[in-house]
């Protein structure tokens, strides 16, 4: 049986919860293994993953079995327990676990207690959640005017990190520099092309486009006119969202409709033009599997 640590502790009294939880779950897991009341063809296999998953509230289940199969769909002995510390009940845990890795079965079968699976195994990106994704960023104003607030408040932080005023004040920063020196060395081109992919509300992009042009403003380099500035995202609806909260700057930006699996579809007539590209939580959200 193999442990894995996958989280961070994120300090204070979370720590020390998540230091014992961990240590009850190893406890429970050696006892129930003792007992005999693990499915015996999956210890020497087994490998325990205790997570931390940032949001309070979603689809995974907090004690969770993913087994492996064969390339025909049968079950194979290797198996993973998946292990939320943040969401697991303390009280009912051995319990849990009993039946999280007591029975064997077969993995096309309902799911614990009676759950129904959705469907089938799946690679990610042919998976509901995935289709799910897709309508959510294709219908987020419905989703914002259904709960009552704006989509980063939802998030963990409560806001996007890249919409912080002096993350943003850098970027610029690096940016004007990069200009400056394209210009020294006679190299600057006369339209000067900047990207941003997966734009969200547009926050991000008009605190970036206000802080370039005081920027360029106080010191007098006469770049901002001269800036194409690109909105790019596979939502529709998003980058109508965008390019209302850059309203300011509308005559120099524009939006692509972009997929970010094959972005070269839509920007192959930039290439060598754009000298900056930003993306927030884009790459990184894609399906595994891409």
């Amino acid at each position: 049986m193999i442990l894995h640590v996958n989280h961070i502790a994120p300090g204070g009294p979370e720590q020390a919860m998540l230091a014992e939880r961990s240590a009850d779950i190893v406890r429970a897991l050696l006892g129930l293994v003792g007992e005999g009341a693990i499915d015996q063809r999956l210890v020497p296999s087994l490998r325990v993953h205790l997570d931390w998953i940032q949001y309070k509230a979603n689809f995974r289940e907090p004690i969770l079995v993913r087994r492996a199969a064969d390339r025909s769909g049968g079950p194979l002995a290797l198996a993973e327990l998946a292990v939320d510390l943040r969401r697991v009940e303390p009280a009912a845990l051995l319990d849990a676990l009993a039946r999280a890795l007591g029975g064997g079965s077969d993995p096309s079968e309902d799911g614990p207690d009676g759950a129904t699976l959705l469907e089938t195994w799946a690679p990610v990106r042919d998976s509901v959640i995935w289709r799910f994704n897709r309508l959510f960023w294709q219908r987020v104003a419905d989703w914002e005017a259904a709960v009552g607030r704006r989509f980063e408040e939802a998030l963990p932080s409560g806001r996007s990190d890249a919409s912080r005023p002096e993350a943003v004040a850098d970027s610029v920063a690096d940016f004007w520099t990069l200009l400056r020196d394209l210009e020294k060395k006679g190299q600057l081109p006369a339209e000067i092309f900047a990207l941003e992919i997966g734009v969200g509300s547009g926050q991000r992009a008009a605190l970036w486009l206000d802080r370039f042009r005081a920027l360029d403003e106080e010191r007098g380099t006469s770049y901002y006119p001269r800036l194409r500035f690109l909105l790019g995202d596979y939502s529709l609806p998003t980058l109508d969202r965008a390019m209302a909260a850059v309203a300011a700057h509308r005559d120099l930006v524009s939006v692509i409709p972009l997929d970010a699996l094959d972005p070269l579809k839509t920007l192959s007539f930039l290439r060598y033009k754009i000298l900056s590209i930003h993306l927030t939580n884009v790459y990184d959200n894609l399906p595994h599997d891409e």
